[in-house]
């Protein structure tokens, strides 16, 4: 049985050592590219988390932001409905105001009429008088 000599074995054992070796010299310049790369993927994350930590802060404000304007504006719409019932209030008010005052003045015109008769009478039976009528 014919088996590998010595030589063709120290042959082969020695193109393995070289394969081996190159193959080492391309494992470590992956290495080296592989630590480039790793150095660029991490300073990308690192940019990715600062940006998406800045955007949901800026979300969650523009978020919280809309929750008080819609509050604020539900307590306006409340404070404008309570201010149309109290101006309702306060025009029925002048208008009942209105209606009494000229009430009043319809009586504050009798009222003269009525001076004026009476002034009219005195100056007729004890003549005119020696002082001058009030003039509003």
């Amino acid at each position: 049985m014919p088996g590998p000599t010595t030589e063709s074995l120290a042959t082969d054992f020695r193109d393995v050592l070289r394969e081996m070796t190159a193959a080492r010299s391309e494992f470590a310049l992956f290495r080296e590219e592989f630590a480039g790369f790793r150095g660029r993927v991490e300073t990308q994350l690192s940019i990715m988390k600062w940006i998406g930590g800045f955007v949901a802060t800026v979300l969650v404000t523009l978020i919280g932001c809309g929750f008080w304007l819609a509050w604020e504006a539900s307590a306006l719409t409340q404070r404008v409905g309570s201010m149309e019932k109290s101006t309702a209030k306060v025009v029925e008010q002048v208008d009942v105001l209105e209606k009494t005052t000229a009430k009043v003045a319809d009586r504050v015109d009798l009222l003269e009429k009525t001076t004026a008769k009476i002034v009219e009478r005195l100056d007729q039976e004890f003549g005119p008088a020696k002082t001058k009528p009030l003039n509003r």
